[in-house]
């Protein structure tokens, strides 16, 4: 965020003495924000925590990122490691169903173990009259960090999902390292 020359917050999110979320803490945080706002947070497997919200923190969030105006924004750098794959992904359909505007990222160079090969997609949903402007920032920033990025890692990812064997036993292995 500070190399984007972004205004940011950190929150408290994780007490390590007591080993557990400071989530009544976290969930005062936004209240400091304005509208249009964006909130980040890590999705399953928090890092370096583990510590993840429970699906009625998770709501009570939602609540009042909703209530706020404020935009989430979800990291998914674990996808199947916590329950599996497709229950790692709930978290990003409900903000996608339930927000006008929401910024999820999904990184599966992990649940893939190709770390060096990175692998991953970005969403963005925001309202009609955004679109273009949108479009513009997220390409820009794209670019600025590879042109053409390699696409060996998305190669092996995309090889993967779109064959129904090799899914099944993609999912098999993530099961079995979860």
């Amino acid at each position: 965020m500070a190399a984007a020359g972004a205004r940011h917050q950190a929150l408290p999110y994780y007490d390590p003495l007591c080993s557990e979320l400071t989530f009544d803490q976290m969930l005062d945080g936004p209240k400091a924000a304005r509208p249009g706002d964006v909130f980040l947070m890590q999705g399953v497997c928090h890092n370096p925590t583990g510590a993840d919200m429970s699906e009625d923190q998770f709501t009570a969030l939602l609540d009042t990122l909703e209530a706020l105006g404020i935009v989430p924004w979800v990291d998914l750098a674990y996808l199947g490691f916590a329950q599996d794959f497709d229950a790692d992904c709930a978290m990003a359909r409900q903000i996608a169903e339930r927000f006008p505007e929401c910024i999820v990222c999904i990184t599966l160079s992990k649940s893939f173990g190709i770390y060096r090969d990175r692998a991953g997609a970005l969403f963005v949903k925001t309202r009609t009259r955004d679109q273009a402007g949108i479009t513009r920032a997220v390409t820009a920033t794209a670019r600025s960090g590879a042109s053409h990025a390699s696409d060996h890692g998305p190669a092996v990812v995309r090889t993967i999902l779109q064959n129904v064997d090799m899914k099944a036993l993609w999912l098999r292995e993530l099961d079995q390292m979860r």
